[in-house]
């Protein structure tokens, strides 16, 4: 049943049932195969579309294998045309012969159309189905013996040349392409290298491809929009969007050091009031990846209410989970705690572990009065803080103690610290 499958399946499946679509999907897909266990959308779409095939393939019994093969290319190559062409109803001069109509139809891929209709229609049942079979056909391309289908899957990719058209029109496309195969991950993820060094990143032409004048002019936007942090809003979605075509990949990818290069400095910014499944995913199985970033940014936010009502552990166990049993060391993290009015011991072991897992640790604490006499347990083993951030939020003598045997500390900001300056402590002499 359904039930037994979500029992098995936990939060991945969990979240793809948030989907409507993907909910009837799946009770069609328990209908023919009580094994079944998604772990992507990717999966889900690709057991359907095996089912269709493999339980209709016997009404097209008069149609020979090669035939039928190459009415599903056909197929493919509709529903990946059509994507780039924003296509989505097809006529009689898109499927050109009654043979290729029949399969079609026969095994459920598409539908027909013709009442109260000057043309007759052929579609897929969604668009998101569409989406697969042209990710599917991608990928296939892509990973090709035949070089002249490498390079016609490569052109595909060529005409995705900016950031917002691969987190717009394109991007299930994308993520289903990497979804069915690791070596097209590989090139998709190749191709978003591609885009960020060539400065397409924002929306912006190549730089290669304007006069001086015209350079002058995109730079002084790029200026603009890094004052109102833009581009950091922009980076962080770029590198989230990869994560997310890479988890997508996690039932075809084996070989994760490959992927190492393209998160080489890059950073990543976290929220740990909502981390979606693929970050979790990330962390998971591609730590190597994780690894390779160069900051990761949280925020931790406790309550502004001083009540102990219904009170637990505020950390987000989530958060918690992607650093528990990690075995590499992280580069650089920058946390921040804003509104902790209470710290339980459990937050503050969990605080602990987080904020030992990087090899420089950034700390901003602001308006955390929870954190007085606390401060101290957390960073009691933590050899990496270089720059803390304290406002709003007073200390305790051993905090302050603390703080001051900091051996890499390079710099630190106190702003109306709310507690008077104590003999021995940080802010005497």
């Amino acid at each position: 049943s359904l039930d037994s499958t979500f029992q098995k399946s936990g939060t991945q499946l969990e979240n793809l049932m948030r989907t409507p679509l993907f909910v009837i999907i799946a009770c069609a897909i328990q209908m023919g195969e009580s094994t079944f266990t998604p772990q992507t959308q990717t999966t889900l779409f690709s057991t359907l579309y095996n089912l269709l095939v493999g339980k209709n393939k016997h009404k097209t019994r008069e149609t020979s294998d090669t035939h039928f093969r190459l009415s599903l290319i056909h197929c493919g190559n509709l529903a990946l045309d059509g994507i780039f062409e924003q296509k989505f109803v097809f006529h009689s001069e898109d499927v050109p012969s009654e043979e290729k109509e029949n399969v079609l139809l026969s095994i459920g891929l598409m539908h027909k159309y013709t009442a109260q209709r000057l043309k007759v229609a052929y579609t897929f049942f969604h668009k998101s189905f569409q989406e697969y079979i042209a990710g599917r056909r991608l990928s296939r391309l892509l990973i090709s013996h035949n070089d002249r289908e490498v390079t016609r899957g490569l052109s595909y990719l060529k005409r995705i040349k900016s950031f917002s058209a691969i987190i717009t029109t394109y991007h299930s496309l994308l993520l289903y392409t990497c979804g069915s195969s690791s070596e097209a991950t590989r090139k998709v993820i190749s191709h978003l290298s591609t885009i960020h060094q060539g400065g397409s990143l924002f929306g912006l032409p190549s730089a290669c491809d304007l006069v001086p004048e015209e350079l002058k002019k995109y730079e002084q936007i790029a200026a603009a929009e890094e004052e109102e942090g833009l581009i950091a809003t922009r980076e962080n979605s770029f590198v989230e969007c990869a994560i997310r075509f890479l988890y997508e990949s996690i039932s075809e990818t084996t070989i994760k050091e490959e992927f190492e290069e393209f998160f080489h400095d890059k950073k990543l910014y976290i929220n740990t009031q909502s981390i979606p499944t693929y970050v979790s995913g990330f962390f998971d199985h591609f730590s190597n990846c994780v690894s390779m970033l160069e900051v990761i940014k949280l925020d931790f936010f406790g309550t502004s209410s001083a009540t102990r009502t219904a009170w637990k552990s505020v950390i987000p166990e989530k958060a918690v989970s992607l650093f528990f049993n990690w075995n590499r060391k992280l580069k650089g993290l920058e946390i921040t705690l804003k509104d902790f009015n209470q710290l339980e011991k459990g937050d503050v072991k969990y605080l602990e572990k987080i904020c030992c897992s990087a090899s420089s640790l950034r700390l901003i604490i602001n308006k955390c009065p929870g954190l007085r006499g606390k401060l101290r347990e957390v960073l009691n083993s933590c050899t990496n803080l270089q720059d803390l951030i304290v406002e709003s939020t007073p200390l305790s003598m051993e905090d302050e103690q603390q703080i001051t045997q900091m051996m890499v500390l390079k710099t630190i900001k106190v702003k109306d610290l709310q507690s008077e300056s104590q003999h021995g402590g940080l802010l005497h002499g």
